[in-house]
């Protein structure tokens, strides 16, 4: 690929194609498809059960979600006064972080 030759590439192309090596390679990993998984064929099995509609709602409205809300037929509030917060996810570490908020949250009954 491009980063085998590398050495071929001049000037500010080389420099930021050298620096973003590291963040390249740890988004390799986080979208790699796992294929060695084994899961269960019964789809009841990933149903989800009494459904917590409210904080579905507003997790929905909060991070606007919107198509996916229409899809699961999920009510938003009309409110866009919401305070919305952006983070970038720049490596493993902050990817890490964010997954241990998202578990914190119980979205279920």
């Amino acid at each position: 690929g491009v980063f085998s030759k590398l050495d071929k590439i001049t000037g500010k192309l080389n420099e930021n194609l050298s620096n973003s090596i590291n963040f390249i390679e740890t988004a390799r990993k986080l979208i790699q498809l796992k294929l060695d998984v084994n899961i269960d064929m019964n789809i009841n099995t990933y149903k989800v059960k009494n459904r917590n509609e409210r904080k579905l709602s507003n997790l929905a409205t909060n991070f606007e979600l919107k198509n996916i809300a229409n899809s699961l037929k999920i009510e938003t509030n009309g409110n866009d006064d919401h305070e919305v917060f952006y983070k970038i996810i720049a490596d493993e570490s902050d990817f890490e972080k964010l997954l241990k908020k998202l578990n914190k949250l119980s979205y279920g009954a």
